[in-house]
């Protein structure tokens, strides 16, 4: 969602059929740098991805520098930029 500047709030039934293309092309892309960067040898993920920033907390986001925020979002914690990802896009 964060690569894709989507707001966690959006419900996957809402997608377009282009975005849910675009979300799969996503996913396939983060999963393949996921595995040929840290899947060799298991290193930390590189501080410009979010994973890197997404637990601790007052951490910005690694785009634009914003606050990270956290909230439950349909039963499950979600870590989301307010910039990048704000619903008005």
């Amino acid at each position: 969602m964060w690569q894709m500047k989507l707001p966690p709030h959006i419900a996957a039934g809402s997608l377009s059929s282009k975005q849910v293309r675009k979300l799969w092309r996503t996913v396939r892309k983060v999963c393949d740098t996921a595995l040929k960067t840290i899947g060799v040898d298991w290193s930390d993920p590189p501080r410009s991805w979010l994973f890197a920033h997404r637990w601790a907390r007052n951490n910005d986001c690694p785009r634009c520098g914003t606050k990270l925020r956290h909230e439950t979002v349909r039963g499950r914690t979600a870590c989301w930029c307010p910039v990048c990802q704000n619903s008005s896009r």
